[in-house]
């Protein structure tokens, strides 16, 4: 009776510690960005962690275009990536996350302004990207 109350609680505490190691930056996440000067688009940021590796992309701007996260990361509460809008700009993103939301900014030569956001869904299953 005691090894199987021991194996219980071990499974519980593994369960935990899984639980906590999930990055929250991953998973769906619905956006809006605001230039400063009336352009407020609406588009989803889907993130996937794989072996500790983050790629991801963002979604909806235009009708099936997707633009593939580069050098995406997360360091304490922040996450940072870049994406092309075409051959010649580079939009920097940098947000914090906080739970279920993320807050931010985003700046490239042409346009900068800020952007919020609301988790849509939790990560994907491991080893699949769910943004193809």
């Amino acid at each position: 009776m005691k090894r199987a109350q021991y194996l219980f609680v071990l499974m519980i505490l593994a369960g935990s510690v899984i639980c906590l190691a999930a990055n929250p930056a991953v998973g769906k996440w619905n956006c809006v960005s605001d230039d400063g000067h009336g352009a407020i688009r609406h588009w989803t940021l889907v993130i996937d962690e794989t072996k500790g590796k983050l790629a991801g992309a963002i979604t909806g701007l235009e009708e099936g275009e997707s633009m593939p996260l580069i050098n995406p990361k997360f360091d304490g509460n922040l996450l940072s990536f870049k994406t092309f809008v075409n051959p010649t700009c580079t939009i920097a993103f940098t947000m914090k996350v906080d739970g279920k939301k993320l807050d931010g900014k985003f700046e490239c030569p042409e346009v900068s302004g800020t952007l919020t956001g609301i988790k849509k869904s939790a990560a994907s299953v491991p080893g699949q990207s769910s943004y193809k």
